[in-house]
C-alpha cells in the first residue's frame, strides 16, 4: 500500500497546479478582428468572437460583449459625442469637458476608485486616459476610458470589465489600432 502514496502525492501537487495555474488570474490569449465603420470614418481591432448588442443611442455607436448575458460583465464600446466650438477653443478643452462629464457621472458611485487620470499620446494623437473600479451591487467593476478628439466630436472607447476578468490588452489593442479615415 505504501509503493502508491508516493505516485498519489505527485497526482495531487500536479492537480493543484494546473488547478490554481488556471485561477490565478493568467490571461488567456486573445485574438482580435477588425471592426470598421464607415459611417462614422474609423477602424479599431476588437476581440474576435465577441457580440455585437444592440444599440438604441444616438451617443453608443458601436458596443461588443462576450457573452449573450454579459455575465460576467465584459464589455467595449465606443461613444461619440458631438461638440461645438466657438473657435477659440482647443480639442483637448473638448476632450476635458466631456471627460469631467463622464467622472461627474460615475465618481459617486459606491468604492470609486480612481487609479489613473492622465494625458497620452498614441499615434500623434493627445488623448485623455481615465481608469477607475467602482462597486456595481456585489461585483467590482474596472473600467477604462480613452477620450479622443475628431472632427468636432469627441470619441469615447469604454472597456468595462468584472475585475476578475478584466483584460488590460484587450483595452490597449483597440485604443493602439483605433484610427480615424
Amino acid at each position: 500500500m505504501r509503493k502508491h502514496i508516493f505516485p498519489s502525492v505527485i497526482l495531487c501537487f500536479v492537480f493543484l497546479f494546473v488547478v490554481i495555474g488556471n485561477i490565478s488570474g493568467q490571461e488567456k490569449k486573445v485574438s482580435y478582428t477588425v471592426y470598421s465603420n464607415a459611417a462614422d470614418g474609423f477602424s479599431l481591432k476588437v476581440p474576435t468572437g465577441w457580440l455585437s448588442a444592440n444599440q438604441k443611442s444616438k451617443v453608443v455607436i458601436y458596443i461588443i460583449v462576450e457573452t449573450p448575458q454579459n455575465v460576467p460583465i465584459h464589455s467595449f464600446n465606443i461613444q461619440k459625442i458631438p461638440v461645438n466650438f466657438s473657435g477659440k477653443e482647443s480639442p483637448l478643452a473638448a476632450i476635458d469637458l466631456i471627460a469631467q462629464q463622464f467622472y461627474d457621472q460615475l465618481s459617486g458611485a459606491k468604492e470609486f476608485k480612481l487609479i489613473k487620470d492622465r494625458y497620452i499620446s498614441v499615434k500623434n494623437r493627445e488623448i485623455r486616459e481615465v481608469i477607475f473600479s467602482l462597486k456595481y451591487g456585489k461585483v467590482t467593476l474596472m473600467q477604462a476610458q480613452a477620450f479622443l478628439y475628431n472632427k468636432n466630436a469627441v470619441y469615447v472607447l469604454v472597456y468595462t470589465a468584472d475585475k476578475t476578468v478584466y483584460n488590460e490588452e484587450i483595452y490597449k489593442t483597440a485604443l493602439n489600432s483605433f484610427n480615424f479615415r
